[in-house]
Parts: C-alpha cells; sequence; structure tokens
C-alpha cells in the first residue's frame, strides 16, 4: 500500500496491521496519516502504542506527551505514559502520571485502583529508621 494514499486509508491499513499484532507495520502508516492530520490525537497514542511495542518505550513517551498536549483533560494520555514508564523501570515518575490521569477521570474506578496501588511511591521515604517488628509469641498457638 502506498503511504500517499487518503489519511483514511492510511488509518484503516494501520489500524488493520495493530488488530493483527503487526505493530512494526502499522507505523509507518500511522505516521503518514499523522501527516495530513497531525491533530488527531488518539492517533498519537496508537503511534505511541507501535513504538512501544516495537522496543522503544523511551520513544512512545514523546507521543503519548504529543496527545496529552493536544488533549489536556483526557486521562488516556497520563495513563499510557505512565506504563511506559513503568516498563522503562521509573516507577516514581510513573505513579505521577497515573495520579494525573486520575485526577481527569475522578470517577474512574480502574485509575483510582491502579493510584491507590501505586501511591507508595509518590510519598518519600520516612526520615526515621522503622520500628522493629515484634517478635511472634512463645509456645505452641492456642
Amino acid at each position: 500500500m502506498d503511504l500517499a494514499a487518503p489519511p483514511e486509508t492510511l488509518l484503516a491499513r494501520a489500524d488493520a496491521l495493530r488488530d493483527g499484532g503487526d505493530w512494526a507495520a502499522a507505523e509507518p502508516f500511522y505516521r503518514a496519516y499523522l501527516q495530513a492530520r497531525p491533530g488527531h490525537w488518539q492517533i498519537h497514542v496508537q503511534l505511541g502504542h507501535a513504538v512501544k511495542e516495537t522496543g522503544d518505550p523511551e520513544a512512545a513517551l514523546d507521543h503519548y506527551r504529543r496527545a496529552a498536549e493536544l488533549a489536556p483533560d483526557d486521562p488516556d494520555p497520563p495513563l499510557q505514559e505512565s506504563h511506559a514508564l513503568r516498563l522503562l523501570g521509573r516507577p516514581r515518575e510513573a505513579a505521577a502520571r497515573m495520579l494525573a490521569a486520575s485526577r481527569l477521570d475522578p470517577g474512574s474506578a480502574l485509575l483510582r485502583r491502579e493510584v491507590l496501588l501505586a501511591r507508595h511511591r509518590l510519598a518519600s521515604p520516612p526520615d526515621a529508621p522503622p520500628a522493629p517488628l515484634p517478635l511472634p509469641p512463645e509456645g505452641p498457638p492456642m
């Protein structure tokens, strides 16, 4: 297929390749589509997925961040950025982006759950050493 095809054709081809699990083949079609429709934030997210799935989560961040610029009130771009940051071993940043997503959609049970699971990454560790754990009771259980 020609990458100079009409945008709708490019998008249909990219989505079909994505649906078939061929992210690497979908990527150039998403890029070509975005040349014609640069403001389509959802496709910036899809391009981020394609880049991430082909092994470059760091580069995917740029696409998720572009989507967030275009759709600052939608929770999906920071959610996707959070997933990429986790893959990169940056859990504190990932948790912060998940929190940002949940603030955009406070009614989302999924986002609330994700924030609760990662909230320990948002807090600074205490300065004082932890108190020792109590010793187990002696003798047989009652």
